[in-house]
């Protein structure tokens, strides 16, 4: 029985029960139709664009009509945009599944009007982006409070970038920061401790080997990995006793050491086998457990991202192997999965041709304590290896895109993690990820992976946007994609931009950290389903400048969130991005009103049929 055999099952199952469960986990759907007119003459504007939270549902012909693509029903982020135009934006509740009519003015129902757009200018709205250099002049009338400027750099580089940001008021108040994309001496500390260095630095180097395999095996047009070993169909059972390679630092030399294991659990889905010199210090109690969680977690990963795509060994489950792994100063590696052993011994000589895990004994004196850590890190690197086996490039321009995934791939895991745990979250990552992303977000790159312990903490908060915004069928998606880089993330999200996507994750980490009051009129970016970042944040606040600061750091793919108050007196308000060339700097602005205004109408929805 073989690996696809058993996901085969496992499928027929999942389609003979789901029909057993609650009717109200049945998707609805609605579709929304109306016109897009001028509102300075009344003609229709034809090729406006009607998206669903972020997504493009519709294009108006000719006559300026539209209906979108059907949409799950909730509430959603409805948007009208034409070239030349200010685009309007609605949050609106569907609260029942049908064909829908927007109703902004009670006698032109359907009707939506846009407004010529003047170059550099803009009313209140509570949405603003300034792609790059350039100056928006916002006519203020007394109407904004406060203004949230989140500044952010998308050069996808570790290049020296400079800009200007400079804000003005009509009452004469003026302020300029340099920003730059360097990262400060200040927020390298943070993954310069000794011992995770150089477990960051294991890591990296079984990439490097790993993708090493990957370029040999380029246009061979053979199999990835076959074992030179394979049992006949009647012997599907490994055997009691097996030596195993494993990689651990010998003399500060990374070092194919073997194993010989035990035996200590079997079943259909893994094999767990203890390094002799541990035999009788783990308890066999300890050990079925952790089989029984690791079958469990099987399950829910495999249904969840994708069946393990490469057969090397031939057999039905996974390995894995407790045995001692490498011990730093103050950091130790809780496991890992390494590539290499899904390739043929003739290739590597010191591959175990098998779907395998490494999982270290280190503490396993405190059994409650090393049991958990062990079952996170087994939910962590089962991502990996499903990752590795699906996702392997077949050509070289997907390998110089694949290079560019460790974040994503790194992020996931993380989010693997979250899914095992009961309730759908793992706590350990909000001392781990979040809170340390909250302290500097933009202390570290989202895109330019360092090999740090700093780099996982954005990789973890963006990937569980990515995941809670489109839910958690998109991860099957991003497996399956035969995009690779940024162009996976993009084309699974309905090919919207990654500066899209990544300046609405940045709102969405601020507005996830805000009361309810502070979150109206911002419903719509408020995607952290997962994580309770309000309650997280009162204790370790995101942070967030009171006053422009005369200089600002902002390394690739990371944002800084500054907040400017008591505008309400104002009647104008400047902000600009100046430079050089092509500024790699861009700027959100978020507007929150003054007492007794509002940026956002509250339309009403007329069901048609």
């Amino acid at each position: 029985m073989k690996k696809r055999v058993l996901w085969s099952f496992l499928m027929i199952l999942v389609l003979i029960f789901s029909g057993c469960g609650p009717k109200n986990r049945t998707v609805k759907y609605a579709t929304l139709c109306g016109c897009v007119l001028d509102a300075a003459d009344g003609m229709p504007i034809p090729g406006a664009t009607v998206s669903i939270d972020g997504k493009v549902k519709a294009r108006t012909n000719a006559e300026g009509r539209f209906e979108t693509e059907r949409f799950p029903i909730g509430a959603r982020a409805v948007t009208f945009a034409a070239h030349g135009y200010s685009s309007e934006g609605y949050y609106v509740t569907f609260r029942e599944e049908g064909r829908f009519q927007l109703v902004i003015d009670k006698d032109m129902e359907g009707y939506i009007f846009l407004t010529e757009r003047t170059e550099g200018t803009t009313q209140p709205v509570s949405v603003y982006d300034l792609d790059g250099l350039g100056t928006v002049t916002i006519s203020a009338d007394q109407k904004i409070d406060s203004l949230l400027l989140i500044p952010y750099n998308v050069s996808m580089t570790d290049g020296t970038y400079l800009a200007t940001l400079t804000v003005e008021t009509g009452s004469g108040i003026k302020a300029k920061s340099l920003l730059d994309s360097l990262r400060t001496e200040e927020q390298m500390v943070t993954s310069a401790v000794s011992g995770e260095s150089e477990k960051e630095a294991f890591y990296q180097r079984l990439r490097e080997q790993e993708l090493e395999a990957i370029r040999a095996q380029l246009g061979r047009g053979v199999p990835f990995g076959l074992s030179q070993e394979l049992l006949p169909e009647a012997e599907k059972i490994p055997e009691t006793e097996l030596n195993f390679y494993k990689i651990v630092s010998v003399n500060g030399k990374d070092t194919a050491v073997e194993v010989t294991a035990t035996q200590m659990y079997s079943s259909e889905k893994s094999y767990i086998y203890l390094d002799n010199e541990f035999l009788g210090k783990i308890d066999q109690s300890i050990i079925t457990d952790l089989g029984m969680t690791f079958d469990d977690y099987y399950d829910q990963l495999v249904a969840a991202f994708a069946p393990v795509g490469m057969y090397v060994d031939d057999y039905p489950g996974i390995f894995y192997l407790l045995t001692p792994l490498d011990v730093y100063q103050g950091s130790y590696v809780a496991g890992y999965f390494y590539g290499i052993n899904e390739y043929s011994k003739s290739d590597y000589w010191y591959s175990n041709e098998k779907e395998i895990l490494f999982l270290t004994t280190h503490g396993y004196d405190d059994p409650n304590k090393w049991s958990e850590m062990v079952k996170s890190t087994m939910a962590h690197e089962f991502q990996h290896l499903i990752n590795f086996t699906n996702r392997c490039p077949q050509n070289q321009d997907q390998l110089d895109e694949y290079l560019t995934e460790i974040w994503i791939n790194e992020g996931l895991s993380m989010v693997a993690e979250d899914l095992v745990y009961p309730g759908g979250h793992n706590p350990a990552l909000d001392e781990l990820r979040v809170i340390p992303y909250l302290t500097a977000p933009a202390g570290d790159s989202l895109c330019t992976w360092k090999s740090k312990l700093a780099d996982y903490a954005p990789a973890y908060m963006f990937m569980r946007y990515f995941v809670d915004r489109f839910g958690e069928p998109i991860i099957k998606e991003l497996l399956q994609s035969n995009q690779f880089g940024l162009d996976s993330l993009v084309s699974v999200s309905n090919k919207e931009p990654f500066v899209s996507l990544f300046r609405d994750w940045l709102t969405a980490v601020y507005v996830g950290c805000q009361d309810a009051p502070q979150k109206s009129g911002f419903e719509a970016y408020d995607k952290y389903s997962t994580l309770k970042l309000f309650e997280i944040s009162q204790g370790n606040p995101l942070a967030i400048t009171k006053t422009l600061p005369a200089s600002l750091s902002i390394p690739d793919t990371t944002g800084a969130f500054i907040l400017l108050e008591n505008l309400h007196s104002e009647q104008e308000i400047t902000v600009s991005i100046s430079g050089f060339g092509s500024s790699q700097f861009k700027l959100r602005l978020l507007m929150f009103p003054s007492e007794g205004n509002s940026f956002n109408l509250q339309p009403k929805l007329i069901k048609l049929r």
